[in-house]
């Protein structure tokens, strides 16, 4: 990593670049437990010390916050339908994590993870970053159920219909005049509805 800074910090593009380097999940992701939520908390570093002052963020956040805070970076005026926040965002909130494997889907929000499983059965668990111990609720938070199944049954829904393509020139994406602030997209928070 050293060397490849030393060589880009020569560069004349150097000082007007933003640096990303991000994870996917740790190894070992599948085990014991349905989704072991310590292998999942992984690093996100931006890098751009002419735009970006130095901190260290402690919210939390996934993957899907990752491309509306580098575009915000960029000063970037945009229209998304994007599930994720700008990480760096005061404005910023409900903030969550959405994690999964070959078998299983999650959300994390307020230290409850709900886990959509195979043959429409689901479980969560209270559980914490710095202490997990995925304890079984005793009875389910079923407001978060369902804003777990609406993210995965709208994320699903926009793949399908190929709603998430942009056209050329980044003009209106083609389906535009499908309105995708549906009920799903209302319950689970989607932002400009």
């Amino acid at each position: 990593m050293y060397r490849i800074y030393q060589h880009l910090y020569l560069s004349a593009w150097f000082e007007d670049t933003v640096f990303v380097i991000l994870a996917d999940h740790n190894a070992g992701s599948a085990g014991r437990e349905n989704l072991p939520i310590k292998k999942y908390q992984i690093p996100l570093w931006i890098y751009s010390p002419k735009h970006l002052e130095a901190q260290m963020i402690a919210k939390r956040g996934g993957q899907i916050d990752v491309a509306p805070t580098i575009l915000a970076i960029l000063n970037m005026d945009y229209e998304s339908w994007f599930f994720g926040q700008d990480m760096l965002s005061e404005r910023r909130e409900n903030s969550l994590a959405l994690i999964g494997n070959y078998q299983y889907l999650g959300l994390y929000q307020q230290d409850i993870l709900s886990i959509l499983k195979p043959k429409k059965q689901t479980v969560q668990y209270t559980t914490s970053l710095l202490e997990p111990s995925n304890k079984a609720l005793a009875e389910q938070n079923f407001s978060l159920l369902e804003k777990t199944i609406a993210y995965y049954q709208t994320a699903a829904y926009l793949l399908k219909n190929r709603m998430n393509a942009w056209s050329v020139n980044n003009e209106k994406i083609k389906a535009s005049s499908i309105n995708v602030c549906n009920r799903k997209s209302a319950a689970i928070g989607v932002h400009d509805c």
